[in-house]
């Protein structure tokens, strides 16, 4: 089974931006809500992007960051093609979300189609784009395109 797979078997899906963790390649999302395992509600985030590690075999090597320890995001990341979001503020007019990307990922369309419904539902947007473990740019936005304008360009400053 792959780790995508491993990943909606064990978290399942969800339709809710404000329940998800991460959009996979075909545009479904995660669901973090906790609800599955007991806690959370429809609506909310209550579990961490790291929860991830849980669906890697045991046999796995992971990825060393900076200061020895398991990169457990990035690989997620390089194995699935997944995208990092976090929604805050359901229900709330003030409502607002956080897009994590890599210069290593490339959004596919269905990415960006949920992104758009993402953006929609809350238009006030705070991006990081990571060059590994560090931050190439970060910025707050009502344009989901300077996001990833931000990509390419820190992809080219990257190749420098």
């Amino acid at each position: 089974m792959s780790i995508e797979a491993a990943a909606v078997d064990h978290f399942g899906l969800t339709s809710n931006p404000f329940s998800a963790g991460w959009v996979l390649r075909d545009g479904r999302m995660l669901d973090f809500s906790g609800r599955r395992f007991g806690s959370g509600s429809r609506g909310e985030r209550l579990m961490d992007h790291r929860d991830v590690s849980v669906v890697f075999p045991d046999s796995y090597e992971h990825t060393k960051n900076y200061d020895g320890y398991s990169d457990i995001i990035t690989d997620f990341e390089k194995e699935t093609g997944a995208i990092r979001v976090s929604v805050q503020g359901a229900g709330s007019i003030e409502c607002d979300w956080n897009l994590q990307l890599s210069t290593y990922q490339k959004p596919t369309e269905a990415q960006k189609r949920t992104l758009g419904k993402i953006h929609r539902t809350c238009p006030q947007l705070w991006y990081d784009i990571y060059w590994g473990n560090t931050v190439c740019d970060a910025s707050s936005t009502k344009r989901l395109n300077d996001a990833y304008m931000a990509l390419e360009r820190c992809k080219v400053e990257e190749g420098r």
